[in-house]
């Protein structure tokens, strides 16, 4: 990186084979930053309802989460999303409402998937601090049921 540095801000002009190589580093570099995460992901069992439009037609689709962060979330549901999809997402047990872009979707079974959203208008659905701790679980009647 100290060479690739030295290079750029050399006062000459580079050649072609320095050319390639930085254009190489900047690409891998922006390779790198589409992996780097947000935030940190909590494990986090949420029943939520997704509610979007096909054609026409308005769906609604109960689903859980798996996984949440103060950008999204990964969860299961019984329908299939498109990529680049918009849907709503209300939580059940607090009402809380935020529109989130599908940027992933995987079949696990017959009638089941796993689903990556990233929230678009509310960067805290799931009450998570900075860290990814969440300060006050707060129970609720899908909570208190799941626990009796």
């Amino acid at each position: 990186m100290r060479a690739t540095t030295r290079l750029a801000m050399a006062a000459d002009e580079p050649n072609n084979l320095a050319r390639a190589r930085l254009i190489d580093i900047l690409l891998w570099a922006a390779d790198l930053l589409k992996q780097v995460r947000r935030g940190p992901r909590t494990d986090m069992s949420v029943a939520v309802v997704l509610a979007g439009t096909a054609g026409e037609d308005s769906w609604e689709e109960a689903a859980k989460t798996n996984t949440v962060s103060r950008h999204g979330a990964s969860l299961h549901c019984g329908r299939a999303l498109a990529q680049g999809e918009v849907v709503k997402v209300r939580r059940l047990d607090n009402g809380q409402e935020g529109t989130a872009r599908v940027v992933w979707s995987a079949r696990k079974d017959v009638g089941n998937f796993e689903v990556g959203l990233e929230l678009l208008n509310h960067q805290n659905l799931w009450g998570i601090d900075i860290d990814g701790s969440v300060p006050e679980v707060r129970r609720g009647p899908l909570r208190d049921a799941e626990a009796g």
